[in-house]
């Protein structure tokens, strides 16, 4: 939240991240990142711009994780959930970029989007699965209560 308040619109810089592939994972190297942070701050660059270089490189990693998920599975629909989108200057950054990639972004309505949401979207899953179990007749992995 502190980062957040420092943010200002009309600053459009990033930070350098180098994105590996590693056994089928992409990682995230932020060493890039955390340099030019030290070294904007030894410059006396402003923190409200160190802060919204900051934020703008979160966005663009969510973007580029999102094209990437977009090319290889098709899909083009994304919800963006969890306690980091309570951040309204990375939600709104994040959507304004997939929007223009022709992403259908999709948020929080009628659940916060912080933990409650994550212990729902949990429950969700389990729903899910139990469901799919129970309609193929097979174990699943979960203790059921005999009634």
């Amino acid at each position: 939240m502190a980062l957040e308040s420092l943010t200002r619109d009309g600053i459009d810089d990033q930070y350098v991240v180098e994105l590996k592939q590693e056994n089928s994972y992409t990682v995230m190297d932020l060493s890039a990142t955390i340099n030019g942070i030290v070294r904007d701050m030894s410059r006396k660059i402003p923190t409200e711009e160190i802060s919204t270089k900051f934020h703008n490189t979160i966005a663009s990693i969510i973007r580029t994780m999102v094209l990437r998920v977009r090319d290889s599975r098709g899909i083009t629909d994304v919800a963006l959930s969890g306690g980091t989108f309570q951040n309204l200057y990375l939600l709104n950054r994040t959507m304004s970029m997939l929007s223009q990639d022709d992403i259908k972004v999709y948020t929080n309505e009628k659940v916060p989007c912080n933990d409650a949401c994550i212990s729902l979207g949990q429950a969700y899953l389990i729903r899910q699965r139990l469901r799919k179990c129970g309609k193929r007749n097979v174990e699943c992995g979960y203790e059921r209560n005999a009634r």
